[in-house]
Parts: structure tokens; sequence; C-alpha cells
């Protein structure tokens, strides 16, 4: 698996895997085949890629933080999110310097909601509809964000801390899920939606939440 961080599915039902060990993004078929998505930007190798999120039209975003490097030497001056759009061309959509982790969107795709690990906040950009991104912007402080999962009603879910932080669209904080160990992802489950799977160090919880994911 190379390290796989994050995992998800495309449109077409193929596999995706951001590889920290091979510092890539695969897509793996049915056949079991694996094409290599991304694994360089104009020429530099990416650092580790750690989380993907895919829009209805099968474009794929990635981040790509330096947690799997280990002591092998950056390529890149920057901590990036990417793009990959539908016919495999690879853009960047922004730099950052806080470690650039969970993302996911709004369920109108209107939004993309991204974490800054390092900087202790999650923000928000515009999506136009080829794509790309715009107006970042602070959308609230979580201490230590990770992944991110979004309900039905537009509710922001993001594991870090002491638990998993529940934010109204507009930034208001619901509430939080009380963890005993530092959450580092989630993402929603179950017939019916409802079960917030929570992934925890080497452990592995679900909690039930009264609003479906997508």
């Amino acid at each position: 698996s190379q390290c796989s961080n994050a995992l998800a599915y495309d449109m077409h039902g193929s596999l995706l895997a951001a590889e920290h060990g091979a510092r890539r993004v695969s897509r793996q078929k049915a056949d079991g085949s694996i094409e290599i998505l991304a694994d360089n930007y104009e020429g530099k190798k990416l650092h580790s890629p750690n989380d993907i999120a895919v829009r209805s039209d099968n474009t794929i975003y990635f981040t790509d933080p330096p947690y799997g490097l280990g002591r092998r030497p950056p390529e890149l001056s920057f901590m990036g999110l990417y793009r990959i759009d539908p016919h495999g061309k690879i853009y960047l959509e922004g730099e950052f310097y806080q470690c650039p982790n969970g993302l996911a969107f709004s369920p109108d795709e209107r939004i993309l909601y991204l974490a800054l690990t390092e900087a202790d906040e999650v923000v928000v950009m515009d999506v136009a509809q080829d794509g790309s991104t715009s107006n970042v912007r602070s959308f609230a402080r979580v201490p230590y964000p990770d992944g991110i999962a979004i309900d039905l009603a537009g509710n922001i879910y993001v594991a870090g801390g002491k638990g998993v932080a529940v934010l109204a669209p507009d930034g208001t904080q619901l509430g939080t899920i009380p963890m005993p160990r530092i959450p580092a992802n989630c993402a929603f489950a179950g017939p019916d939606g409802k079960w917030l799977v929570i992934t925890a160090s080497d452990h592995l919880y679900q909690v039930k939440v009264p609003i479906p994911g997508f």
C-alpha cells in the first residue's frame, strides 16, 4: 500500500490512494492495475500526499504536507493543495506553510474546507465550475485539525485535538465529540449514513449522529 494515508473512490468506482511512502496519488482499477495520477509538480517530487476529496465530475483534490518525508529532503519549497482534472492535468490550487491536511466539500460542492494542522485552523475557499479555487479565508479555529467530514445539512466534523469538533456552516461550534485518544480522521458510514467512524492511533470508534453524511 506504500503507506497509504487516505483512500477514496472516484466516480467510476476505482480506488484512489494518497501514498506517503511512494510520494504519489494512485488509482487502482477493477482489474487490479495501478495508475499513477500524480507524483511530481513541475518535475519536483511531491512531499507525501495526505488526503483526497473527489468532486462529482471526477475532479480530484489532494493535500501534500511533509509528514511522510521522514529524513528524505523535500524537493518543493511549499506544501500544496492540488487539483487533478478529469483529463489528468495537475493544477496547484494553493501554496501553504502550515501543513494542509484534511479536506472536504460542502454538499453543493461550491465550498472546499481545508484543515491547516500547524495553524490550528480550518479555512474555506470557493470552487468554480471549472474546479479552480479562490477566495481562501478563515473558517474556524480548531486545535490540531486533521480529517474532515460533512453531513447532509452542511455541518462540518473536524477530527483533531481532544475530539471531533462539530461546526455549523457559518463556523459556529455546535459541540465536540470527546475522544479518549487524539483522532486523526472521520467518515460517515452505515446503511443510513448516520454512523461517524473515527480513527485514532491504533483504535477505531463509531458514534451515532442525528444527520447522515454524504
